[in-house]
Order: C-alpha cells, then structure tokens, then sequence
C-alpha cells in the first residue's frame, strides 16, 4: 500500500481472498489501534461481516508480539538476502517478498510441523522452482522479439517470486550501479 487509507479495499480484498481459497469466512481481525482500523468506514464493514474487531492498546507493540516477531524476522532475513546478493535497497521490497515466499512454504511448529502454505491450501506447496536470491538467471528471449543471429537468452539476477503468476520476477545490471526490474516466465 501507498497510503494508510487503502487498508479498508486492502482488507476487502484480503477476506474475499481467504473465504474463496480456503471456503472458510473470516471471524476475528487484530489490528493496532491506528486510524486507518478505527474509522466508521471500517467498522461499518466489519460489523456487516461479522468480523469481530480486537485492537491493542495504544503504543504498545509487545500486544503485537508475533506479528512484530514475524515482521522482523522478515525484515532481517530480507536484508541478509540483499547483502547476499550484493543489490541495492531499492529492491527491499522484493528481497521482503522472497523471505515472506519462502516462509510460507517452510515448515512451522505453531501448526504442527506443517507448512503455512499446507495450512491454508490443505496440500504441500511446490517448491521445485525455489532458487538463490541473486543468482543468476538466464531469460529466455521470444522468437518473434529477436532476430535469427541474436541472443536467445539475457544474464539477468533473481530476485523473487510474484503471486499469482507463473513468473520469476529478474533484474537485469546494464551499466555500472544500473538496475532495471524486468518480469520473464519460467
């Protein structure tokens, strides 16, 4: 999200998300106590889905404990990935996005030794496609976007995994300290 007052679409999306994938309806929603969770639009919707609302108490981050425990291990594990892998921090967000892929896909003990992703899918996650973090990549170029005597292919770096799409997500190093994101198809 750009701004705070998308988190009521933001949730939208996310419940009708979970109630389609998983055909269970969401019960219970825990926020902090920040405006965007408290405003009358929010409540308005919750209160017509029946979802109960408990905030924290204001300024109190330890109330949040695993949310804050999960965001810093996603925060550290991501910054470890990115010095790694020698990228900018322009690219936080995407080295964010790996940690948190490869998280749900990692077995967890506070749900029986079992994946996240086994948890909310109910079958074991592929992870045939799982690579290094900046490694490098070679992306195929189509046919009809080259000519018979060119590459076939562009050296480029991994840097995550987009959802819902048969696409990893690549960067390519053209001059210098140059970065540009590009998507190819596995």
């Amino acid at each position: 999200m750009k701004q705070k007052s998308e988190v009521l679409d933001k949730c939208k999306e996310y419940v009708n998300l979970m109630s389609n994938t998983t055909g269970k309806r969401v019960k219970v929603l825990r926020s902090d106590n920040g405006g965007e969770y408290c405003s009358d639009a929010f409540s308005e919707y919750l209160k017509q889905q029946g979802i109960s609302h408990q905030t924290t108490v204001p300024n109190s981050p330890a109330q949040n404990g695993l949310a804050e425990h999960m965001n810093r291990t996603l925060v550290e594990s991501a910054r470890s990935m990115m010095h790694h892998a020698n990228v900018p921090t322009r690219f936080w967000a995407e080295a964010n996005n790996t940690a948190s892929y490869l998280k749900n896909r990692s077995p967890c003990v506070a749900v029986k030794d079992e994946t996240p992703y086994e948890c909310m899918f109910n079958k074991k996650p592929d992870v045939s496609n799982l690579k290094v973090f900046g490694c490098t990549a070679f992306v195929h170029i189509p046919s009809q976007s080259r000519k018979k005597i060119d590459v076939k292919s562009k050296k480029m770096i991994f840097v995550g995994y987009p959802d819902g799409t048969k696409v990893i997500s690549s960067m390519i190093l053209l001059k210098g300290n140059l970065f540009v994101a590009e998507m190819s198809f596995l």
